[in-house]
């Protein structure tokens, strides 16, 4: 008589019972952090260099020619252009890059593209005419959003059930590492040294990304199967080698989903139901993400704080800020998977929110040169940091995960490729806006749009977002089919 295992069953929200896999109990194994993190090097690189203008756009600004490369300071307009057109172009490297990594593979696309942005900053730092200047930028952008989207498609098909959402923080945690890199470095170097130390990171991962393995699903849709469970045994080394059949089992019948859709490319995409809804949910915490005002915020926080006249210097409320948002991302990652993806992108979008409006009342009363303002310096950096606690918990970590998981293998890359571009646009319009408003209307009518976006976003997910916390792609995929508006959905 064979041996008799005991199974356990839990309820789910229709009220039926589902057996629980007690291979979502074991711990992961170092190989997959290695290479979450490892990639995760190149976001790290991309996001130093995305907040490079905090402390590049003062140097520009400057009239010290030891401090300004240009030959002269540059305009308003030219600010504008340097931070919305290569972030225009980026949505380029959105587009394509997701169907590049299905003919290259994931692994070989993410390499090309960083030896790519390495280049570029090479060149940029030995810039000295903005045209170069704009020219290097964006074609940094082309590569650092094509990455953006392939490493997305990457956790993704590494990732198990139970672990998607924490590895895909992983991607926000390197975002928010560069971020810090960038504002200790800028304020204390010359363009040139903070232009080249800020790309150590593409280095590290051109160097140790050689060793992580390719997408085990990527090497399955290749027929390849062999080496998708060799990869499959490094990422999962915790596991028996039944355990590991039954997910090579879980991921081929997950590639039938594919196999029995004609969902190619972005077009197609869009005839299909299913299809329409994945990307509107999608793009949701997205847009959430965006219109924060998050890229915008970290891009001129030097020049934010200067505006506000706070009662530290710019350099320590910087260096204070990215330390915070670190640290904050670190610990949701270890407890996001706890607690609901609604419930904690509500609460994030609110919170950012509050901080926005609060910013925007300090810089209105020292507009209006109110007498208040000697009495609160404290609240720009407070209301900063209450920013991006806020954003750590939910804005920042989970728009990754939860895109991930709206679609099948076969849907991903096409639909990834419409989504990263399409809500890019609205860090291409307020990134080039900004420096415009902040000139002519005032820095707190900006901040105040951005505090509206937030509120308006947190309504967005309570209204349309389901929760899909601890789903399958299946489950995720049932949710879809059956999906119809609800005026109330459950939190948790």
């Amino acid at each position: 008589m064979g041996k008799l295992e005991e199974v356990k069953y839990v309820p789910t929200d229709n009220g039926t019972l589902k057996a629980v896999d007690d291979r979502a109990t074991k711990s992961d194994t170092f190989f997959v952090y290695f290479t979450a993190m490892t990639g995760g090097s190149a976001m790290m690189g991309g996001s130093s260099a995305f907040t490079w203008t905090s402390s590049a756009i003062p140097m520009f600004l400057s009239n010290d020619t030891s401090v300004n490369p240009l030959a002269s300071p540059a305009s308003v307009v030219e600010i504008s252009v340097l931070a919305g057109f290569p972030a225009l172009c980026g949505l380029l490297g959105g587009l394509l890059a997701p169907y590049v990594s299905d003919l290259l593979g994931r692994k070989r696309t993410l390499q090309l593209l960083g030896l790519v942005m390495l280049l570029c900053q090479i060149i940029l730092a030995f810039s000295s005419r903005m045209i170069y200047v704009i020219m290097s930028r964006s074609i940094f952008f082309i590569a650092f959003l094509g990455v953006t989207s392939v490493f997305s498609i990457y956790l993704t098909e590494l990732s198990e059930n139970h672990n998607r959402a924490k590895f895909g923080s992983f991607v926000v945690i390197s975002l928010m590492m560069g971020s810090l890199m960038s504002y200790i470095v800028g304020p204390i170097s010359g363009y040139k040294a903070f232009t080249l130390i800020i790309s150590l990171p593409l280095v590290y991962f051109l160097i140790f990304f050689m060793f992580a393995c390719e997408s085990p699903i990527w090497l399955l849709t290749k027929g390849r199967r062999e080496e998708a469970a060799k990869a499959l045994r490094r990422l999962r080394s915790n596991k028996n080698a039944k355990e590991i059949e039954l997910d090579m089992d879980e991921i081929e019948d997950s590639l039938r989903l594919r196999s029995n859709s004609k969902q190619t490319n972005v077009i197609s995409l869009f005839k299909d139901r299913n299809g329409r809804i994945g990307v509107m949910l999608a793009v949701i915490p997205f847009s959430c993400h965006y219109i924060s005002g998050i890229a915008t915020i970290m891009s001129f926080l030097g020049p934010i704080f200067n505006a506000a006249g706070g009662s530290i210097s710019t350099h320590a409320a910087s260096i204070i800020v990215g330390s915070v948002k670190l640290l904050c991302m670190s610990i949701s990652a270890a407890v996001i998977e706890r607690a609901g993806r609604r419930f904690l992108l509500i609460a994030s979008s609110i919170g950012c929110g509050l901080a926005n409006f609060l910013m925007g009342l300090y810089l209105y009363l020292k507009h209006v040169d109110s007498f208040i303002i000697g009495y609160i310096q404290w609240l720009p950096l407070a209301s900063i940091i209450l920013f991006a606690v806020s954003f750590s918990v939910g804005l920042g970590p989970l728009p990754t995960s939860v895109m991930g998981e709206m679609f099948t293998p076969g849907t991903r890359s096409a639909a990834i490729s419409f989504v990263i571009p399409f809500v890019g646009l609205f860090t291409v319009a307020i990134n080039f806006f900004f420096p415009l408003v902040s000139e002519y209307a005032g820095m707190h009518y900006s901040m105040w749009i951005f505090s509206g976006n937030c509120f308006l976003g947190a309504l967005w997910v309570y209204l349309l977002l389901p929760e899909t916390g601890g789903r399958s792609i299946q489950e995720i995929q049932d949710i879809i089919t059956h999906y119809k508006f609800k005026l109330f959905r459950k939190c948790a």
